[in-house]
Order: structure tokens, then C-alpha cells, then sequence
């Protein structure tokens, strides 16, 4: 299972990173991370050839991978979509990154995108993701099963499947059992219950919550997935995945992420 931290961490608003491109690099490779998970605040279709270079080269430099890439922004749907869609899959093709994150649109166009992405040596997968079709595990498999092509899947999110899915919760065996022959990686964050008139709380179907800024702390048991998936030897990135928790708190999240691996 490789060890992936997602440029998320030092993300701000959507829009800019608190870190340089470099300084996030060396981080993930003094720790021991095996990869990285880059933004599109950090490499995008719009990215000139000296930026693209630069990923290559500290990829290179740190021996890091490129995980995973996001599709963010666009609709595949609009003739500008597909061509930053395209644009990206060249771009990867250069960083030599294996998955995109896109969006589950309808059914037809991301067999297309899952198409032009297999043709390109890229996965396609959407996360599992409060208020669209995939917060639940049957919406999950329902969409997986309409896309129907080989080279889509779902990137495994417990957090928000236990925010809005009442059938599963926090049955974890069960989720992943279901998901696991279409999980493309697994996503690490964690929540917790709060009152329903918490500022920021999130209402879903099992209550209001809000985003832990600690993977072991909250409402997700990790202790108890990760042997799940690794007893059905899953190989695959698991990306620390959280977002506007500070500088500081997102460094010693990195440590202590892999720390408990250990």
C-alpha cells in the first residue's frame, strides 16, 4: 500500500498554496512518503512547459510519485471540459502520474473520459462525496455499474459515506466489501458529530458534523479499515487527504500519519 499526502493539506481556499511546489516535495520526502497527490493549485492544464518540468524534475530529485491528479473546475460535458480534460492527460503522460479524480457527471461521458484516459495509460474514479450521487455505497455501486467500463472507479471515502449513507454508517467490512473491486485508493480524513447549530457543521442523514483535523481523531475508525483492506491485500494508494488546518498542524499531521503505520 503506498503512502500518499495530498497537496490539500496546505491548500487555501481553493486558490493557492501556503507551501511552494518544492518545499512540499521535500516535506513528503523527508517523512517517507512514497507519492504525492497534486492539487490544481499546483499543476493544471493551464501550466506552462518550465512548471511542468519543475514536477519532473523534483519528482526525480526526491523519488516521489506523482499519485494522483484532480479534474476540478470543469464540466466534461462543454467542448472547453474535454479539452482541458485532454490537456491533462498529456500532462500526466509527462509526470507519469496513473489517476485522475473527476467528477461523476452522467453515466455516458465518463465512460468517454474513462475511455480516453485508458487509451492515455491513466485511471478515472470519483470520490466518494457528501450531496452528489456518490455519498452513499449503493449510489456508489449504482453509478459504477451505469459507467460500466473498466477503467472507472471510486476513490473509497469513509468520512463522507458516514455522514450521508443511513443504510452502512460506519460499517466499515461491509462498505469495503461492496466497494472493493472498484476502489482506485482510499481517501484519509475523519469526522465527528457535533450539535446541529455548530457554525461550519455539515447536515447529513446521520446527523450534523464537522471535518477532524486528525486522522485519529473522530468518528472513523482507521484502526479498524486499515486491516481490513490490507488483509485483502489491497495495494493501492491511501492519500492523507485534509484541507485548511494550518502550516503547522498539516506538518505534524504528516509525521504522525505515517508514524502509525509503524
Amino acid at each position: 500500500m503506498k503512502k500518499v499526502v495530498s497537496g490539500f493539506l496546505f491548500e487555501k481556499d481553493y486558490t493557492h498554496q501556503n507551501i511552494s511546489i518544492e518545499d512540499f516535495f521535500a516535506l513528503a520526502s523527508n517523512f517517507g512518503y512514497d507519492g504525492v497527490d497534486l492539487r490544481e493549485t499546483q499543476i493544471s492544464p493551464d501550466s506552462d512547459e518550465k512548471q511542468i518540468e519543475k514536477i519532473i524534475s523534483l519528482s526525480q530529485k526526491y523519488r516521489l510519485s506523482v499519485e494522483m491528479v484532480t479534474f476540478r473546475g470543469y464540466r466534461y460535458a462543454t467542448d472547453e471540459g474535454r479539452d482541458k480534460f485532454n490537456t491533462y492527460l498529456k500532462l500526466m503522460k509527462k509526470i507519469g502520474c496513473p489517476l485522475i479524480k473527476v467528477g461523476a457527471e452522467i453515466p455516458e461521458l465518463n465512460r468517454e473520459m474513462a475511455q480516453r484516459a485508458k487509451d492515455g495509460g491513466v485511471v478515472t474514479a470519483t470520490n466518494n462525496h457528501s450531496f452528489c450521487i456518490t455519498e452513499t455505497v449503493k449510489g456508489t455501486l449504482d453509478f459504477i455499474k451505469k459507467v460500466n467500463h473498466e477503467n472507472y472507479g471510486v476513490l473509497y471515502d469513509p468520512s463522507h459515506l458516514y455522514i450521508m449513507d443511513n443504510e452502512m454508517g460506519n460499517e466499515y467490512k461491509r462498505q469495503i466489501e461492496a466497494l472493493f473491486p472498484y476502489i482506485k485508493a482510499v481517501i484519509c480524513q475523519n469526522v465527528y458529530r457535533v450539535k446541529t447549530n455548530t457554525p461550519g457543521a455539515i447536515k447529513g442523514k446521520n446527523g450534523s458534523f464537522l471535518f477532524s483535523n486528525d486522522f485519529k481523531k473522530g468518528d472513523i475508525d482507521w484502526e479498524e479499515i486499515i486491516p481490513i483492506i490490507q488483509e485483502k491485500k489491497y495495494s493501492s494508494s491511501i492519500i492523507l487527504f485534509y484541507h485548511e488546518i494550518g502550516k503547522e498542524k498539516a506538518i505534524k499531521l504528516m509525521r504522525e500519519f505515517l508514524e502509525w503505520f509503524k
